[in-house]
């Protein structure tokens, strides 16, 4: 018999025992490894060459998507399958585009995990219709945040803070009209006609946090 050799890397005890005791009922499926970090996890891919890899998307030691595209630098011909208990947009989304073949939320369909683990082995993308569209919204998202410079997304988070140009000027030691340039500038990258909508499409995304000072540049004169 041919066995299908899964590397497994998951850090939550109880998970890895559950996911070891629902592999171990299908008599084709053999878990070789178990790691409970991402380095481990990628060391043990180099050394016992899986065919599939349960892969979790919260790790100790780095996040589960920068594991899934080292691996997939690494090892292409590898099958990534993320199993995780976070269904964010973000998550779900990146692993669809960094390449993993498929996104198992682990309160739903772990019973199914062996049929799972038999499609990825050959092949086949579980994607669904409504994965791959959140995933080309998600990367029109990053696309749009990509062309804003450091200073523009410092203005764009202050402007989804509420803050007036005056207000901008005065935080970022600019002058009204450069804020309004920058503004302007804002507007146009991200397809929106006010900073209303600016500032509702920062918070429909949940991308306060990633507009801050980048690289020092909040210290830079413009």
């Amino acid at each position: 018999m041919a066995y299908i050799r899964v590397v497994v890397i998951e850090d939550c005890p109880p998970t890895l025992e559950g996911l070891r005791v629902i592999l171990a009922r299908e008599a084709d499926i053999t878990v070789v490894g178990e790691a409970c970090s991402g380095r481990e996890g990628l060391h043990l891919v180099g050394e016992l060459a899986p065919d599939v890899v349960l892969l979790d998307v919260n790790l100790p030691d780095m996040d589960g998507l920068v594991v899934l595209r080292r691996l997939r630098e690494a090892y292409p011909e590898v099958r990534v399958l993320m199993v995780s208990a976070y269904l964010d947009a973000k998550n779900v989304c990146g692993a669809l585009l960094d390449g993993a073949t498929g996104y198992v939320y682990k309160d739903e369909r772990l019973q199914e995990l062996g049929k799972l683990v038999r499609r990825v082995a050959r092949g086949e993308q579980l994607w669904t219709k409504e994965q791959v569209a959140q995933a080309r919204h998600w990367q029109e998202v990053e696309d749009k945040l990509g062309r804003l410079t450091g200073r523009e997304r410092e203005v764009l988070g202050l402007v989804a803070q509420g803050k007036g140009n005056q207000a901008i000027a005065s935080l970022l030691s600019l002058t009204k009209h450069t804020v309004e340039y920058h503004l302007s500038n804002i507007l146009r990258k991200l397809k929106v006609a006010s900073r209303l909508e600016a500032a509702l499409w920062v918070k429909e995304h949940r991308l306060e946090e990633r507009l801050g000072d980048e690289e020092g540049e909040s210290t830079r004169k413009n």
